[in-house]
């Protein structure tokens, strides 16, 4: 997660119904947010 200290920014993404639909459950089946799980997912892409 962000720290405290730092700024962040506002990214908008257009994605599938089906697929925004598949994301915002696994993010409830994981007792996360969306903003959470996606900065996860980003940083494990890029490594």
């Amino acid at each position: 997660m962000a720290s405290d200290s730092e700024i962040l920014a506002r990214l908008s993404v257009s994605l599938p119904r089906s697929l925004y639909r598949q994301l915002r459950l696994h993010a409830l089946e994981q007792d996360t947010t969306l903003s959470a799980l996606l900065a996860r997912l980003i940083r494990k892409e890029l490594g």
